[in-house]
């Protein structure tokens, strides 16, 4: 029987080849792009899942204020020895549940300024070379942090390998850069140096999956980590309860810190699970950019909208080739066939279409991948061909969809009137019609409701570009001079050449987080919370083109602090003052926790002028009261950052890199460019836009494989009229707005349903932005309009040919 059932179905393929191929077109756009979104969902969902105890594996996170910070300082800070570096990892250790305890930092963390470092080894060639490293771990607990994630180990001794107190492990995909593919022959006694300081190669891991909260090349063991803190792990056991951890390391880690039990910005530490940190919001110093849920609730939405459209289509040509098919059901029941056979029979057509589907998805899955990671910055794998149970499960996927899709054709087709089959009777035009247009309406509405979305969303990451921020982003490049001297030594080189118009230092927008600080008026009891701090050079401040109003560069202090208007209105609505030129010379002290040598707290400064709101941060964070430094001649140098000729970008580059190489050998020069360090602030939105753009695209041309088919079967429902009505005298334009009036009315209808639903969308989108376009309604008239001018063009085509066709040939028409 189910052999039968499969012979009949691919007769009637065969037998309409035009609607099963725009059929088979249709289904085969829907799958690939729906396998695609549920990969994506997928891998995203699987972060951190690969380890083989991730159920018990959690991150310290520290508490100040309102922040969560990622990472746990020192005791003492930078100051910190070997010894005082592991005073939390020792006393968490003792804790009851706590099996491993390990730590490390990174040179791509924020609190290593994002630094590469240089990697000196002898290649497969037996020459010493130097390779730039931006993603290397720095620990001292190593045989407790491969305890803690277990890496799988293709090279050297499990017990020995991650002991120091000095130890190089690679991953294998470095091992072969470094020695070659045969790199197992090679890497005996061979050692990396770093710092001058030796460290033998002891093992080759295999990290696997890179759908982890962080990522490396290389792991260095060695005695003190060179920073002021670190990302500190926990490996719980199977019985221990997480509550009680938590109160117990908040104990040991005050009996090791006493001064925090009285201040009350201190908030605590807790364990977080690893699993969680990859969709967690608002922690600072993360070493990779976090993942957002409701984007993935976003593409998931868009993958159904493109899948509804597939199965719609399928079922509009299901039912208008019913007409073709009246008498073949007819004679079937008259033969004795039960309903249920016959929706058994439509039922396998629509499975063995999308079977024959599945190939074609897989293929064009597969080619488009490379693109799809490219723009999202992904390296996702076509995972439905890399095992059995993943290609079961995309068959048992597509499957379904044939299913859902022949369903109602299945079940309205078999239920005809045995009477009415004969009879050439279907149950009326205007039932038939009324069904149609459901799904037509439906369509329309998602697709003007995805388009609306899409225009929107472009929109707002327009506004982002063009908005003013405050500074000059243009042209301006900016790097790590590594100390004073270097900065001092490299600027007055640069300033000799004509490429270099600014150069100046500090902190830079968009590459570097805000030191929250309090302030107060100096003597004042009024204290304000969380203002932003900022340090530049007043070099930095014309390089960056920032307007400074109140003083002059030449009256100034040494050290003279900047207001921006949100915190000059604060403190004039405290001193109530009528004008913020009287705040200038006054005295104010930040950093009201920190206790000087005199015992006095805070770090008083002059108010020396203002600045509008600056834009430092991302759009989406509100304008908050920022303090900026601005020194004459500054301790500490953060970046070196400069404006540069972009007409003459590559030469200005290269007289950069060859002065700087000159200057400092022993880390590598990484240029940022300030434009590009400002959009990685909205990555994620400019890959939602990316994604639904293109799947934007590819939803309207399945749309408008169906609605040219359907509405060729509508005109040639009709052709007879067409025919009569063109004798009697009516013009082309006359029968034009005839067969599209309905698709006008159709049109409508969607664009009332689809745009409460996609402002409602879009408005909570755009809710994440301090700063952010308003929703016009002209985008979903525009869009209602194109929808509809697409829809009245395909009509047109159609009636058009039939409409010049002689009316000897329309009258015969069936």
């Amino acid at each position: 029987m189910y052999k039968s059932h499969l012979v009949l179905a691919w007769r009637n393929l065969l037998k309409n080849k035009t609607y099963a191929a725009i059929n088979l077109i249709g289904l085969t756009l829907g799958i690939s792009c729906s396998l695609l979104v549920l990969l994506f969902i997928y891998e995203e969902l699987q972060y951190d899942q690969h380890y083989s105890e991730a159920e018990s594996i959690y991150r310290l996170n520290y508490q100040y204020k309102n922040d969560i910070y990622a990472i746990t300082g020192f005791v003492n800070w930078w100051d910190a020895n070997r010894d005082e570096q592991l005073l939390k990892v020792a006393a968490l250790e003792g804790l009851s549940g706590v099996e491993e305890v390990a730590q490390f930092n990174a040179t791509h963390s924020s609190t290593m300024s994002k630094q590469p470092i240089y990697l000196s080894v002898t290649n497969a060639l037996g020459e010493d070379k130097k390779f730039t490293e931006k993603e290397v771990l720095l620990s001292n607990t190593g045989s407790a942090l491969y305890n803690i994630f277990q890496w799988e180990l293709v090279y050297g001794n499990k017990a020995q390998s991650f002991n120091g107190p000095y130890s190089a492990i690679l991953t294998s995909a470095t091992a072969e850069r470094y020695f070659g593919a045969d790199w197992k022959n090679r890497i005996a006694s061979q050692s990396l140096n770093w710092n001058n300081q030796e460290y033998p190669v002891n093992a080759v891991i295999e990290v696997g999956d890179n759908n982890t909260h962080f990522d490396f090349e290389v792991i260095l063991i060695t005695p003190e980590i060179p920073s002021w803190g670190a990302y500190l792990y926990l490996k719980l056991s199977p019985n221990a309860q997480l509550s009680k951890v938590n109160e117990q390391l908040n104990r040991q880690l005050e009996l090791i810190e006493p001064e925090i039990l009285n201040n009350p910005d201190e908030k605590g530490s807790y364990l977080q699970a690893i699993t969680d940190i990859h969709f967690s919001n608002n922690i600072l110093y993360e070493l990779k950019p976090k993942g957002e849920i409701q984007y993935l609730y976003v593409f998931g939405v868009i993958g159904m909208i493109i899948l509804s459209i597939t199965i719609t289509n399928y079922i509009n040509l299901s039912v208008a080739l019913y007409s073709r098919r009246k008498s073949e059901i007819g004679m079937r029941k008259v033969m004795g066939a039960p309903r249920e056979t016959i929706t058994i029979q439509f039922l396998t057509e629509a499975a063995l279409l999308c079977t024959i589907s599945l190939p074609l998805s897989l293929l064009l899955l597969e080619l488009s991948l490379p693109y799809f990671n490219q723009i999202m910055n992904l390296d996702l794998k076509n995972m439905y061909l890399q095992s059995l149970p993943g290609f079961l499960g995309v068959l048992a996927f597509t499957v379904s969809i044939g299913l859902i899709a022949g369903l109602y054709p299945a079940l309205l087709l078999s239920g005809r009137n045995v009477l009415d089959l004969i009879r050439n009777q279907t149950g009326g035009v205007r039932e038939r019609f009324s069904l149609r247009r459901v799904m037509f309406i439906f369509q329309f509405t998602l697709l003007i409701a995805l388009a609306s979305a899409t225009i929107l969303v472009n929109e707002q990451l327009r506004y982002i570009n063009h908005k003013n921020l405050g500074f000059r982003k243009e042209g301006i490049i900016t790097f790590n001079p590594v100390s004073s001297a270097n900065y001092q030594h490299i600027k007055n080189r640069l300033l000799s050449y004509s490429h270099f118009s600014h150069i100046g230092q500090g902190m830079v927008p968009g590459l570097e987080m805000t030191d929250n600080t309090s302030y107060k008026i100096t003597g004042s009891e009024q204290v304000y919370d969380n203002a932003g701090f900022w340090e530049m050079d007043w070099d930095a401040v014309k390089t960056l083109g920032i307007e400074i109003s109140g003083i002059k560069e030449s009256n100034a202090p040494n050290e003279v602090i900047i207001l921006n208007q949100y915190s000059a209105t604060n403190l004039m609505e405290q001193l109530g003052l009528d004008d913020k030129e009287q705040l200038l010379g006054r005295s104010i002290s930040t950093h009201l926790e920190y206790q000087n040598e005199d015992e006095s707290f805070g770090r008083n400064y002059v108010i020396g002028g203002f600045v509008e709101d600056l834009h430092l941060l991302s759009l989406k964070e509100k304008i908050s009261p920022m303090l900026i430094k601005v020194d004459k001649n500054p301790d500490m140098i953060y970046w070196m950052i400069m404006r540069i000729d972009t007409d003459r970008l590559s030469e200005s580059l290269n007289i950069l890199k060859d002065i700087y190489d000159e200057t400092i050998t022993d880390v590598p020069l990484e240029i940022n460019f300030l434009e590009s360090s400002l959009e990685q602030l909205y990555e994620q939105e400019q890959r939602v836009a990316n994604l639904s753009f293109y799947l934007s695209i590819i939803a309207i041309v399945i749309a408008l494989l169906g609605l040219m088919s359907m509405s060729a079967y509508l005109v040639s429902l009709r052709t007879r009229e067409i025919g009569i009505r063109k004798v009697m005298g009516a013009s082309v334009l006359e029968l034009l707005m005839l067969l599209s009036k309905e698709f006008i009315m159709m049109v409508c209808v969607a664009t009332l349903i689809a745009t409460p639903f996609a402002y409602i969308f879009v408005d909570r989108w755009l809710s994440d932005f301090a700063y952010r376009i308003d929703v016009d309604i002209w985008v979903f008239l525009f869009t209602g309009f194109m929808t509809l001018c697409i829809a009245v063009a395909v009509v047109i085509l159609q009636t058009v040919k039939t409409a010049n066709s002689k009316p000897a040939i329309t009258l015969k028409a069936d």
